[in-house]
Protein backbone atom coordinates (compact mmCIF):
# COMPACT_ATOMS: atom_id res chain seq x y z
CA UNK A 1 0.00 0.00 0.00
CA UNK A 2 3.04 2.24 0.85
CA UNK A 3 4.20 2.10 -2.75
CA UNK A 4 0.93 2.67 -4.28
CA UNK A 5 0.82 5.43 -2.35
CA UNK A 6 3.88 6.81 -3.39
CA UNK A 7 3.35 6.30 -7.08
CA UNK A 8 0.07 8.17 -6.89
CA UNK A 9 1.76 10.98 -5.38
CA UNK A 10 4.19 11.25 -7.98
CA UNK A 11 1.88 10.98 -10.73
CA UNK A 12 -0.49 13.60 -9.29
CA UNK A 13 2.52 16.07 -8.88
CA UNK A 14 3.61 15.32 -12.65
CA UNK A 15 0.17 15.93 -13.51
CA UNK A 16 -0.03 18.94 -11.95
CA UNK A 17 4.05 20.29 -13.16
CA UNK A 18 2.69 19.20 -16.98
CA UNK A 19 0.08 21.39 -16.29
CA UNK A 20 1.92 24.75 -15.53
CA UNK A 21 1.78 27.47 -19.06
CA UNK A 22 4.89 26.86 -20.40
CA UNK A 23 4.81 26.11 -24.15
CA UNK A 24 6.57 22.77 -24.09
CA UNK A 25 3.97 21.38 -21.59
CA UNK A 26 0.22 20.62 -21.86
CA UNK A 27 -0.29 24.04 -20.28
CA UNK A 28 1.10 25.50 -22.95
CA UNK A 29 -0.71 24.34 -25.40
CA UNK A 30 -3.68 25.24 -23.23
CA UNK A 31 -2.18 29.02 -23.19
CA UNK A 32 -2.08 28.74 -27.17
CA UNK A 33 -5.79 27.90 -27.29
CA UNK A 34 -6.67 30.38 -24.78
CA UNK A 35 -5.15 32.60 -26.58
CA UNK A 36 -7.05 31.53 -30.04
CA UNK A 37 -10.37 31.84 -28.19
CA UNK A 38 -9.72 35.47 -26.65
CA UNK A 39 -8.48 36.59 -29.76
CA UNK A 40 -10.11 34.66 -32.39
CA UNK A 41 -7.37 33.33 -34.28
CA UNK A 42 -4.58 31.43 -33.45
CA UNK A 43 -0.75 32.29 -33.57
CA UNK A 44 1.32 31.65 -36.29
CA UNK A 45 2.88 28.71 -36.74
CA UNK A 46 6.06 30.05 -36.51
CA UNK A 47 5.46 32.05 -33.33
CA UNK A 48 4.63 28.98 -31.85
CA UNK A 49 7.61 27.18 -32.44
CA UNK A 50 9.43 30.04 -31.24
CA UNK A 51 8.07 29.82 -27.58
CA UNK A 52 8.09 25.95 -27.76
CA UNK A 53 11.40 26.26 -28.13
CA UNK A 54 12.03 28.69 -25.03
CA UNK A 55 9.56 26.58 -22.66
CA UNK A 56 12.14 23.43 -23.54
CA UNK A 57 15.17 25.60 -23.17
CA UNK A 58 13.63 26.45 -19.96
CA UNK A 59 12.54 23.26 -18.80
CA UNK A 60 15.95 21.41 -19.74
CA UNK A 61 18.01 24.63 -17.83
CA UNK A 62 15.47 23.49 -14.98
CA UNK A 63 16.60 20.01 -15.41
CA UNK A 64 20.15 20.29 -15.42
CA UNK A 65 20.26 22.40 -12.64
CA UNK A 66 18.60 20.50 -10.73
CA UNK A 67 20.86 17.18 -11.62
CA UNK A 68 23.94 19.09 -11.06
CA UNK A 69 22.69 19.92 -7.60
CA UNK A 70 22.29 16.45 -6.93
CA UNK A 71 25.23 15.12 -7.88
CA UNK A 72 27.20 17.92 -6.03
CA UNK A 73 25.07 16.42 -3.35
CA UNK A 74 26.41 13.06 -3.92
CA UNK A 75 29.81 13.96 -4.14
CA UNK A 76 29.84 15.45 -0.80
CA UNK A 77 27.89 12.70 0.80
CA UNK A 78 30.80 10.45 -0.74
CA UNK A 79 33.29 12.56 0.86
CA UNK A 80 34.75 14.79 -2.08
CA UNK A 81 36.87 17.55 -1.67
Amino acid sequence: AGWLTCLGVVAIINGSANLLPIPVLHGGHILFLLWEGATGHALSETTQVRLTLVGFLVVMIVFLRTFAADLFWLWNLLGGS
